[in-house]
């Protein structure tokens, strides 16, 4: 396995962002972790590092609920940029709402659909698929 150059984490709740952090570090399977609060800053700050050719994160969890943009408002938008052939999304989130997981097939994420919270072993085995 190659270690990932940059994971993104779009989350609002700063826990989970550190436990991400401190989970990814232990790893050692990858390099820079960028992370966001709420999809509109995500959308924003990844579309003008594609318009400027900058690297994109290779790894994206996009949680569902969070303010200003939820996951699904970034994902309507996100798909509609040519750069997403390259990153891998997972959903991590703490919904089991019917809605939510009928999206997740409308954007084909349905095996990459994680309830909260995320351990070090599930992180783990997702860094080895990759």
């Amino acid at each position: 396995m190659n270690k990932i150059e940059c994971v993104c984490l779009i989350e609002d709740d700063p826990i989970v962002v550190l436990l991400m952090r401190k989970f990814l570090e232990k790893t050692g399977k990858a390099g820079q972790f960028v992370s966001y609060q709420n999809g509109k800053e995500a959308y924003d700050n990844l579309k003008d590092k594609f318009e400027k050719g900058d690297p994109l994160p290779e790894l994206i969890f996009l949680d569902i609920n969070m303010p200003v943009w939820d996951g699904w408002n970034f994902l309507s938008e996100f798909i509609k940029l040519p750069l997403q052939e390259n990153i891998i999304i997972y959903i991590l989130t703490s919904s089991t709402s019917p809605e939510d997981l009928s999206l997740t097939k409308k954007y084909g994420l349905q095996d990459r659909y994680i309830l909260k919270p995320m351990s070090f072993e599930k992180l783990n085995k997702i860094l080895n698929s990759i």
